[in-house]
């Protein structure tokens, strides 16, 4: 049997209002299933987002462990799937499906290896652990209607705050405000909301498990666990607080405490449920580019369902102070959870997306203007830090992309780069094994719009392992600077006219060995040469042609062509013309 403990659901969704859905139970969307009169747990999807409601008069369907769960599609869209997570299994399914109970559904058996898909269900992408998975609608979810499965454990949806969680600043008169945060300009007080969001919460989980090295209470502070991140790789390249090290951290000093993931997107349910298990969940509040707070509970304020909050660098005590609003999840539990994971950061002008080795995808695409959720507990998200001393300033971390992939497949993966703009990037492959060992490997590229350059990364997890990463440049590098052909050169006074500025920019390395040739119809004129093209190498190429007229002929036609190649053999040829008309007629 499946762990018989309490827990609450935790559905990747994006912003969750209990009110929006207007559904009251009994949520008869599924029907009767053993000691269930209909389901316990109702998602509504909807244009706004996603609710999720509960009746409490609905147990296990098993009484014992398991739960009926049913989806109601109240958008214009249609539904294929969605993505489901916990701090618990799940999908731990262990045979006492919806059809082996009674009374159970008609139709039974239904489609699928688990036994708790309902009628047009499976699940697919179950990650080891069995705490994520993907819920597939076949032939999709249509406007109006529903459909319901089991999952394993139940599910609750309330709980009492946590208590005794300490409060920790990152300024004021704190000892360590001043101390230089990561390797970036700036201070903890400045930049240090997460890392002292982080502090507090290994401080909670210090006492609850009554961790006293020779007696005494262990405990942390921003300063200490500034300086071991900084000296253990344990932030990414805009100063972000790689969430694996932190966790690392309180392992090394006998702090229970393992890191599964963030959202990008708001999630009430996966917050409870942490909340509900005993961890406290950093939360990122629209505050500048990003501030952080530490969730300590649930409470109800004005009508409105929120949060309460230790906030390390304001006074607020609930998400009021943020319009009951927060942007993101960093996922903390005290549970056992294997520390293999891979995190890549990068700074624009680029987006990433992801290929795992089992072919699901993560990231953003765009040229299609698609967005890839398919890897179970998988995130792709946009990171700063505001500066949380001058609030009224715009200064900010410099931005990343980061991928975060907990406990990832063994394999090969594919990583897709796509230039949003003109400049230089960094990515950072960051890689834990079994024994959460970090390796790490930095590459650099050139970004060009509509530019890609594809990486290839083998991940192991066994100790010791090291990621490796190849770059599989497959785009031609881009020719800038040729005008429009069958442009006019006039008037035709026999002068040397500088027509172009030609060059080549590589997505892979910014530059490319290029080369500029020209022919002209028809003789040269006896003030040759009439076409001169000055540079070499990656130097841009000055294109000079001479203004001259083609005797009695109806016009001189200039042809300049640039080739340019890259070092993967990507080539690239543009081609214009120049005219110099007889005349300009009337």
């Amino acid at each position: 049997m499946a762990n018989k403990n309490l827990i609450l659901l935790a559905i990747a969704t994006i912003a969750i209002s209990y009110s929006a859905s207007g559904q009251t139970p009994p949520f008869h969307q599924a029907p009767p299933i053993g000691a269930d009169t209909s389901a316990a747990i109702l998602i509504v999807v909807t244009d706004a987002g996603i609710t999720v409601k509960t009746d409490p008069t609905q147990g296990p369907y098993d009484e014992i462990e398991d739960t009926l769960v049913a989806v109601q599609n109240n958008s214009s869209k249609t539904v294929f799937s969605l993505q489901l997570s916990s701090p618990n299994p799940i999908f731990g399914f262990d045979g006492d499906g919806i059809c082996t109970v009674s009374p159970r559904p008609t139709g039974c058996p239904f489609p699928g290896a688990t036994g708790y898909e309902g009628p047009g269900v499976t699940f697919t992408s179950i990650n080891p652990t069995k705490t994520a998975g993907t819920i597939n609608f076949a032939g999709g979810l249509a406007p109006g209607k529903s459909r319901y499965f089991g999952l394993e454990e139940n599910i609750i949806v309330r709980c009492s705050p946590l208590s005794g969680v300490p409060l920790l600043k990152q300024g004021g008169s704190v000892p360590w405000r001043s101390d230089p945060y990561d390797s970036i300009p700036g201070t903890i007080s400045v930049w240090g909301c997460n890392l002292t969001a982080c502090a507090m919460l290994i401080n909670y989980h210090a006492v609850v498990q009554g961790v006293k090295p020779n007696g005494v209470q262990f405990s942390t502070d921003p300063r200490i666990l500034n300086n071991w991140l900084k000296s253990h790789k344990g932030y990414d390249l805009s100063g972000g607080v790689d969430g694996y090290a932190v966790a690392k951290y309180a392992r090394e000093n006998g702090v229970s405490l393992n890191y599964q993931g963030r959202l990008d997107k708001p999630d009430d349910f996966v917050v409870d449920s942490y909340l509900c298990a005993g961890n406290p969940v950093v939360l990122k509040v629209p505050h500048g580019n990003g501030h952080f707070v530490l969730a300590t509970g649930q409470t109800v304020l004005n009508g409105t369902d929120t949060f309460l909050i230790n906030d390390p660098g304001f006074a607020n005590t609930t998400l009021q102070g943020y319009n009951y609003k927060y942007l993101g999840v960093r996922k903390y539990s005290s549970s056992p959870t294997p520390p293999q994971a891979i995190l890549i950061t990068a700074h624009s002008p680029i987006e990433l997306l992801i290929k795992d080795p089992l072919g699901n995808q993560t990231g953003f695409d765009p040229t299609s203007n698609q967005e890839f959720r398919e890897i179970p507990n998988g995130s792709y998200s946009a990171e700063s830090i505001a500066d949380d001393e001058d609030v009224t300033g715009a200064t900010h971390t410099p931005e990343c992309k980061v991928l975060d992939l907990p406990i990832p497949s063994q394999g090969i993966y594919n990583l897709r780069t796509f230039g949003i703009g003109t400049g230089p990037f960094t990515i950072e492959f960051a890689a834990y094994d079994a024994n959460a060992q970090q390796s790490v490997k930095t590459l650099s590229g050139y970004a060009v719009p509509g530019g890609r350059v594809d990486y290839q990364l083998q991940y192991s997890d066994t100790p010791g392992s090291q990621i490796v990463v190849t770059p599989l440049d497959v785009t031609p590098p881009i020719i800038v600077g040729m005008p429009a052909t069958k442009s006019v050169l006039w008037p035709p006074n026999h002068k040397l006219i500088p027509v172009a500025v030609v060059s080549a920019l590589d997505a892979a390395t910014g530059v490319a060995l290029f080369d500029v040739t020209a022919t002209i119809n028809g003789r040269s004129d006896p003030q040759s040469p009439d076409i001169v093209i000055s540079g070499s190498g990656t130097a841009p190429r000055v294109v000079y042609l001479r203004a001259e007229r083609l005797g009695k002929e109806s016009e001189r036609v200039y042809t300049v062509t640039a080739t340019a190649t890259d070092g993967a053999g990507n080539i690239t040829t543009a081609t214009a013309t120049w005219i110099v008309p007889h005349d300009q007629g009337k």
